[in-house]
């Protein structure tokens, strides 16, 4: 695979992609500011951004040798459930040891990606370059504050306040405020993705991250 440097992030990709792979340079420098002005995070060390086309290789390239291993030997296990996560999601973030992966799908495949989730929490986006620099800033902003171990509504609330920041444009929507995992509601389980972090009668996270990055000087 190909490759560029973004302050300290390293971004992998196919050489068949690189006006793509030009856009998540582009996405990724910009995102990496906001994340840095916001929060006052830097890159994360050993961070590693892949441009995907497929999901197998999204979940082998990024991992360690003996992770690459034990993701082989356990395959059965995690399938179903990855491959769901494919079908529905822009990107997603994965730890491994003092290495932070994030996938991000092409372009062109996010505008094919069914967005029932996206939907319904967040304002619907019409601009195709908006949305992909949502994804990248959200996922980068995972990747960043991923050594803190921060409590679940404060993962996903700095995430999507940085991509309000980045967009600076209110991107999540105000009828998720009490906004439940869909599971609990007889939902289809793929629509619960991310949504973990939830719990009945909890004020949005973004709501909650969003009076921290105020309070915050600069």
């Amino acid at each position: 695979m190909d490759t560029q440097s973004i302050n300290g992030v390293t971004l992998y990709y196919d050489a068949a992609e690189k006006a793509a792979a030009d856009q998540l340079a582009s996405a990724t420098e910009r995102s990496l500011q906001t994340i840095s002005d916001t929060w006052q995070l830097t890159d994360p060390g050993d961070c590693r951004v892949y441009l995907m086309v497929s999901w197998p290789s999204c979940v082998f390239l990024g991992a360690p040798l003996g992770s690459q291993l034990l993701l082989g030997l356990t395959l059965p296990l995690w399938y179903r459930d990855f491959k769901m996560r494919w079908t529905y999601a822009g990107g997603w973030s994965q730890r491994y040891g003092n290495r932070q992966v994030v996938g991000i799908k092409a372009p062109r495949l996010i505008a094919d990606t069914p967005d029932s989730l996206g939907e319904s929490l967040f304002v619907k986006e019409e601009d195709p370059e908006q949305k992909f620099l949502s994804i990248v800033c959200h996922e980068l902003t995972h990747a960043c504050s991923a050594h803190l171990v921060l409590p679940g509504w404060l993962n996903e609330g700095l995430a999507m306040v940085n991509a309000d920041r980045c967009l600076e444009k209110q991107t999540v929507l105000g009828s998720t405020l009490k906004l439940l995992p869909a599971e609990q509601n007889g939902g289809d389980p793929a629509d619960s993705i991310n949504m973990q972090t939830q719990s009945p009668g909890t004020d949005h996270p973004a709501l909650r991250a969003r009076l921290l990055a105020d309070a915050l000087p600069g």
